[in-house]
């Protein structure tokens, strides 16, 4: 049978707290990439401005990547906290 171990909660919630730390820079570098991609193949091909698609698609890239990004590390962040919560709960239970 399996045991409890609190430990083990700790190293989860510490482990998304440190995958959270770079998220928003990943999404942020694809996001540019993307965009720069995109936004060259677009600027090439149906607008004919080159230049255009090239300067604004990474900015539109990386605003998107950011809040793509953002919510992520969110999401991350409120699942860690959401575990440690219910470790204090069943602390504060077994006190009584």
């Amino acid at each position: 049978m399996v045991e409890y171990d609190p430990k083990l909660i700790y190293e989860f919630a510490d482990r998304l707290y440190k995958k959270a730390k770079y998220i928003i820079a990943t999404y942020v570098i694809v996001g540019f990439l993307s965009g720069l991609l995109i936004g060259g193949v677009i600027g090439y091909s149906v607008i004919k401005a080159l230049e255009f698609g090239i300067i604004f698609g990474p900015i539109l890239g990386v605003a998107i990547g950011y809040e793509m990004g953002a919510e992520k590390v969110f999401e991350l962040k409120l699942k860690a906290q959401t575990a440690l919560c219910q470790l204090k709960i069943e602390e504060n239970i077994r006190k009584l």
